[in-house]
């Protein structure tokens, strides 16, 4: 308002730094330092007078000056004025009719320099509160009414969460903790785990907890992976009892009026996970897994697998980066939110262990590897705690003769302190002494089956054939769908055909192969649907961050909110719900494709792993893969800035990549930005994975099974992302999530059948 045309100017510049124009080819990474380092100083020197004010000075020189007024009604406020730069600060009480009256301003009095008065009213004592707490007691109750009530689990149907994990804290000490000193993208503090409980079919729970202890609760599934990560804590006095209605839910929210099935019953015991509540160690917990299932490949004799059999520490001597070969191989195929991810509450799902790559190729087989039931727990639970190596400062500082000593020493203190002050009587640097071990599966899980001499008709066939088959399937090749407001999808016509269906090279989950008939053609959109669609129909919809890595960072992430991105965490429901709005602006048949449908368009007649080749060859000019761009993820400092000296340091590198390739994009910028398949088809492998209509079951596929639209069953998402290396991103690789589910690196397209 008081600079009219700096709007102007801004806009410019966003439109000349920040392009919304889908080739641009911008690097997602530079898009987000433009603004700042381009786009700042050159306003600064448009408006060098402007852009210098400092808040803080906008009052120098300008009386009456004030300092804390207290209002004392509407119309009155008692302040701390200086009148003229002559004049003393008084008290004062000032109306709003510009009326100053002095209040006791001699110079003897002891309240002339008074800086925040408060006036005060006698009044009768009020009556005592019964005290709630009893101080003698080591434990309290926590109540909850429903889990599923506020946004802490929106969306997730009742019934999914099956109990609660609690754990505590061991917070660094006095000149003890760092970011990076427990384990790689780890947090700032130990996390030590007491045990879980149920939850009832109602939602509601009711517990005893430690008092005077700081405690998270973390919702699980039935298979023990936690829906949602909450950065929050609570503590409860001695003997109290403490209740909430929900997961995080607003201050207005209304209780439950009717008794719950929790609330019936006696308060459970929190059943513990081990003897003693310890922090969680990669080498007592992990290692024994790795060494049971593992090592037998992944022993250091191919250069072209990881080694998860070296336990030596590297770098001995360090107060950080003190960790095993094992685990740096290790930990960089489980997904975690960083220690200064995204300050705002998660969606539920956004780091559910199924997004992560480890998890999903042991459950897809993994020459035969079979967890037993004790190691899934202790892989899902080392995701949630967000996959540390240490588990006690002691430990951390083990290799380091002083940090020891002190750690030795303050901890014991800390410890004393806790046992006079509040009752509390618990071993902050416990671990165990020994690993546990590892009771191996005597099956073996899904192993590739021996390959099927299968074809298909008139398949495989070049790209001068499928364009062929594009202009013989209909009059037009392309048609626009009209959304209004300059809204426009394009759309793509696909022949009919016959292909085989599935691959020998990827999982046993791609197999057998066999072929499929499209009987009839369709239409697909050229390319993902983006922000600016998605939230014409979903104004609420918020794609979030992509988490930024290691610290210092005054962003809540890189932002995938821009209109051009495709649009991501949106579940298969709200995909579905999004095609209904779509037929009924045009009056189309538009779903989500099927499974059949989405690969029989991404071959356009290939009968390779990529529509372009081989998954070996330079997909650069193709695709948005796990690139050597990806290691831009990491950053250091507030701007952010990559640096380059860091790169191939083992505590940056979080994301497996293929680093002799550049594609120039560590993230996802935009639609497009890749040349099309023979069908004119963009980022069909890599930017996001897509949902597709079907069920995510074993093969062969049949169009009457496949597609049942249940939605209680996993869906199948195709194409692999920008975070997935060639191998997951092929024309086969299946993926199935739960259809109320967000995906952080999932959207989709649209098709119509006529």
């Amino acid at each position: 308002e008081t600079f009219p045309d700096l709007q102007e100017v801004v806009s410019n510049l966003i439109a000349q730094h920040m392009p919304d124009s889908e080739n641009s080819g911008k690097d997602y990474h530079e898009l987000n330092n433009d603004f700042f380092n381009r786009c700042y100083p050159r306003l600064r020197d448009h408006y060098p007078d402007e852009m210098a004010l400092d808040l803080d000075e906008l009052v120098n020189g300008v009386y009456p000056q004030f300092y804390k007024p207290y209002p004392v009604s509407a119309e009155y406020f008692l302040v701390n004025a200086q009148l003229s730069p002559n004049s003393d600060w008084g008290l004062y009480l000032v109306d709003t009719f510009d009326n100053f009256v002095p209040i006791d301003i001699s110079e003897d009095s002891e309240y002339r320099y008074a800086i925040e008065p408060m006036p005060l009213k006698k009044r009768e004592r009020p009556a005592t509160i019964p005290d709630r707490i009893n101080l003698h007691d080591q434990e309290a109750t926590c109540y909850i009414q429903n889990v599923y009530r506020g946004p802490g689990l929106k969306g997730v149907p009742e019934g999914v969460v099956d109990s609660l994990r609690i754990f505590t804290y061991a917070y660094g000490y006095y000149r003890v903790g760092n970011h990076h000193h427990l384990g790689v993208e780890s947090g700032w503090d130990v996390k030590r785990i007491l045990g879980t409980v149920k939850v009832e079919k109602d939602g509601s729970a009711m517990f005893k907890i430690p008092a005077n202890t700081t405690l998270s609760l973390q919702p699980l599934d039935k298979e023990g992976r936690a829906l949602q990560l909450f950065r929050s804590w609570l503590v409860a006095m001695p003997g109290e009892e403490l209740s909430c209605i929900g997961c995080h839910e607003a201050p207005d929210e209304p209780p439950v009026s009717a008794k719950t099935i929790a609330s019936l019953k006696a308060p459970q015991r929190i059943a513990p996970r081990r003897e003693r509540v310890e922090g969680f160690e990669f080498n007592a917990e992990i290692q024994p897994v790795l060494d049971a299932y593992c090592v037998r490949c992944h022993d250091g004799a191919d250069a072209h697998k990881p080694d998860f059999k070296d336990t030596s520490i590297d770098n001995p001597q360090a107060a950080s980066a003190n960790y095993s070969k094992s685990y740096y191989a290790f930990h960089k195929y489980f997904r975690r939110p960083g220690p200064e991810s995204s300050g705002t509450m998660l969606v539920p799902y956004e780091y559910h262990a199924s997004s992560s790559e480890g998890v999903q190729m042991l459950q897809k087989g993994h020459h035969g590897v079979n967890l037993d039931p004790d190691s899934w727990e202790r892989i899902y639970t080392w995701i949630d705690m967000n996959v540390p190596f240490y588990g006690s400062w002691s430990a951390a500082y083990s290799c380091n003769e002083g940090l020891t000593k002190w750690t030795a020493e303050i901890s014991a203190r800390a410890a004393e302190v806790r046992a006079n002050y509040a009752n509390v009587q618990s071993d902050w640097e416990y671990t165990p002494e020994t690993s546990y071990p590892v009771k191996p599966s005597e099956e073996k899980g899904p192993e590739k089956s021996d390959p099927v001499d299968v074809t298909a008709e008139n398949w495989p066939f070049d790209a001068t054939v499928a364009q062929a088959l594009q202009k013989n399937a209909s009059d037009q090749e392309r048609k626009t769908l009209d959304l209004g407001e300059g809204l426009r999808i394009t759309m793509v016509r696909i022949p009919a055909g016959e292909f085989v269906m599935g691959s020998d090279g990827d999982t046993p989950q791609e197999q057998p192969r066999h072929t499929v008939r499209i009987a009839k053609s369709f239409w697909m959109s050229e390319n993902e649907i983006t922000n600016e669609l998605y939230m014409t129909f979903n104004p609420d919809h918020n794609a979030g961050v992509f988490d930024q890595q290691w610290k210092d960072h005054v962003r809540l992430g890189y932002y995938s909110n821009y209109s051009k991105q495709p649009a991501v965490r949106v579940s298969w429901n709200d995909a579905n719900a999004f095609c209904a709005w779509v037929a009924g602006k045009t009056s189309a048949k538009v779903l989500l494709p099927t499974e059949s449908q989405w690969e029989w368009a991404c071959r356009a007649g290939s009968d390779q792993d990529m529509a372009f080749g081989s998954r070996t060859v330079d997909f650069s000019p193709f695709a948005n893969l796990a690139d050597k761009s990806i290691e831009k993820y990491a950053v250091t400092g507030v701007n952010p800035t990559f640096n380059r000296n860091n790169a191939g340091n083992p505590i940056l590198d979080f994301v497996p990549r293929i680093a002799e390739i550049d594609d120039k994009q560590f993230l996802v910028s935009g639609t497009k930005q890749y040349q099309p398949n023979a069908w004119g088809l963009y980022d069909m492998h890599g930017n996001v994975a897509e949902w597709t209509r079907s069920d995510y079951v074993a093969y062969p596929y049949r169009a009457d099974a496949s597609n049942s639209l249940d939605a209680t069953t996993e869906k199948v998402v195709r194409g692999g992302s920008f975070r997935d290396r060639p191998f997951r991103a092929t024309a086969s690789y299946r993926l199935g999530y739960a259809p109320w589910q967000g995906v952080f690196n999932v959207g989709f397209r649209i098709v119509i059948e006529d």
